[in-house]
């Protein structure tokens, strides 16, 4: 199989420019990277469109990728450290008819990545039905997002942006209730009941909930510290909170 060292190769030039949301956008493509995340997303069943790996050895069944340099695997990739492979794959439609669960995520106006990536990952694992992204949101599917969802990404329902409004007016219908995290709030999250049907919403790292969320919850919940800090970051948030409703669910040993 020919190693490719150009950055020029045609493939290669469409890969790069996935690295931009515009070009993702318009292509329904993104990209994934490293052994784990590329067979993740083959395992969920989205569309291989292309692949690049330093060593033959790591593509996936079926070939048809390149093998390119380090030089090209660095000029792809937007990790730190590439792992010797790099897929493009379809972006999955988004089914609004989808049916949400009684646990459930509302990310308002997250704007860093690593946060996005890893509260995808603790809604996956504290088993959330969706994630809900209102506009102002980072791309899920950006590389850094996409890489530390550990490919919770491709396993569970996210929508994209999604006005407040709307997001109230699902989630009620459905019969659940929207429960927020603001440090400031009086109620305990530890004595709040979350074993009803659930969305739980962490807003914006800086601001918090943007402009008319409040009015539109249910409850605004702070989670204890009994330490000299003002707030969380927003992964810990979210997490204890899934977690907190993980724990309040759990049927007692018998």
């Amino acid at each position: 199989m020919e190693l490719i060292t150009s950055t020029s190769n045609p493939r290669v030039s469409y890969a790069r420019k996935l690295a931009r949301k515009r070009v993702r956008d318009a292509e329904s493509a993104f990209l994934v990277e490293g052994p784990a995340g590329v067979s993740a997303a083959l395992d969920a069943g989205l569309g291989l469109v292309d692949v690049f790996a330093t060593d033959a050895a790591l593509m996936p069944e079926g070939g048809g990728g390149l093998v390119v340099s380090d030089a090209v695997m660095e000029a792809i990739s937007d990790a730190e450290s590439p792992q010797g492979i790099v897929a493009v794959f379809r972006t999955p439609a988004e089914d609004p008819s989808r049916a949400l669960g009684d646990l459930m995520l509302v990310l308002d106006q997250m704007r860093d990545p690593g946060n996005m990536g890893t509260l995808i990952r603790s809604a996956h694992a504290a088993g959330a039905s969706s994630v809900l992204l209102t506009p102002g949101c980072v791309d899920p599917y950006g590389p850094k997002v996409v890489r530390s969802s550990a490919g919770a990404l491709f396993a569970i329902d996210v929508r994209r942006n999604m006005q407040m409004r709307e997001i109230s007016a699902l989630i009620k219908g459905a019969g659940a209730s929207l429960v927020g995290a603001a440090a400031s709030a009086s109620a305990d999250l530890y004595d709040t009941d979350l074993t009803k049907a659930v969305a739980l919403v962490v807003g914006n790292e800086a601001w918090g909930f943007s402009e008319g969320t409040a009015e539109l919850l249910d409850e605004t919940v702070a989670i204890p510290m009994p330490g000299p800090m003002e707030s969380l970051n927003a992964a810990v948030a979210g997490s204890l909170l899934l977690f907190e409703a993980v724990r309040q669910r759990r049927k007692p040993s018998s």
